[in-house]
């Protein structure tokens, strides 16, 4: 499987784009749609590095395809709906947690409803709530329950 156009843009809308390097909340060096060094996935980014739209979106690209991978051997042998897998990926991609949280063996048990009120605590950084990260646990929630518009709509930020 790869993750769909709607699962790609939820990714985009709470990364943000970044073309140039910068230091995230936790002081990772980050750029683009939140592309790090971890995992020695190109490009390798420095201090000061700018790149453009094309090279963040080929970043996500290579990212994504990291992370789709993991997902799917997590969550082997079950058959995810598009919806299921693009949530997933959405939070492997920010935590790097799927495999060793509880969500993937509550699912595959089919405790949906535990699994994804475990998702919601993984909404911390540097030992803090950061707002943004509960409503994207939030919006991966309501992604995986199929409800992909509402996902999308939250994904965009409360409107001004």
């Amino acid at each position: 499987m790869q993750t769909s156009a709607a699962g790609r843009q939820l990714i985009e809308d709470f990364e943000g784009l970044f073309l140039h390097s910068y230091y995230d909340s936790v002081h990772v060096l980050t750029i683009g749609y939140g592309h790090t060094n971890i995992g020695n996935i190109p490009p390798y980014i420095a201090p000061g590095m700018q790149i453009t739209k094309e090279e963040a979106d080929q970043a996500l690209s290579n990212d994504l395809a990291k992370f789709e991978a993991r997902v799917m051997k997590i969550m082997a042998p079950v058959t995810l709906q598009q919806c299921e897998f693009d949530a997933l990926v959405s939070f492997d991609f920010n935590t790097g947690d799927l495999l060793s949280s509880s969500i993937d063996d509550d699912i595959k048990s089919g405790h949906v409803q535990h699994a994804m009120s475990t998702l919601q605590l993984y909404n911390h950084a540097g030992g803090k709530v950061l707002a943004g990260l509960t409503r994207r646990r939030q919006a991966e929630r309501l992604m995986f329950l199929g409800r992909v518009d509402e996902a999308l709509k939250l994904a965009k930020g409360p409107q001004t």
